[in-house]
């Protein structure tokens, strides 16, 4: 354990990110990411050291790591580990500049899976009009 964790008291809590535990899909969209298992490892030594330790879903990739199986999947395998929480976030994308992260993940996304670029588009922009629907209601309360 690196020594500036081991200085660390039970008050201090971790949160590890993933947006899959697809191993395959991780090394597409997280290419610089610690490996799904080493990151897995790490979650339960800090749990056996008796830290709160945490899973932030963030981005959840629709129609690629969302589906009700995966979440399922990803929860149960959490719930294993004994996490403390798990909490879930949806893919924000702007920009159109070569590297603006709407542009890098379409780019992504029609590499590998070319059959979800139209669908995440239309999935996007019908959430981005839910927002935007929200932030009006709560403007008018």
């Amino acid at each position: 354990m690196p020594k500036d964790i081991e200085k660390l008291d039970s008050k201090v809590i971790i949160t590890f990110s993933f947006s899959t535990l697809d191993e395959k899909v991780a090394k597409i969209f997280e290419p610089n990411a610690p490996n799904i298992n080493r990151r897995l490892k790490a979650i339960k030594k800090l749990k056996d050291e008796e830290f709160l330790v945490g899973v932030s879903l963030m981005p959840l990739l629709p129609f690629i790591s969302d589906s009700y199986e995966s979440i399922d999947k990803i929860i149960s395998i959490f719930s294993d580990i004994e996490v403390d929480y798990v909490f879930g976030g949806s893919l924000t994308l702007f920009g159109e500049r070569d590297n603006d992260s709407k542009t890098k993940y379409y780019k992504i996304l029609n590499e590998n899976f070319p059959k979800f670029v139209e669908p995440t588009k239309i999935f996007l922009k019908k959430k981005n009009i839910l927002i935007l629907a929200i932030k009006i209601i709560f403007i008018k309360i």
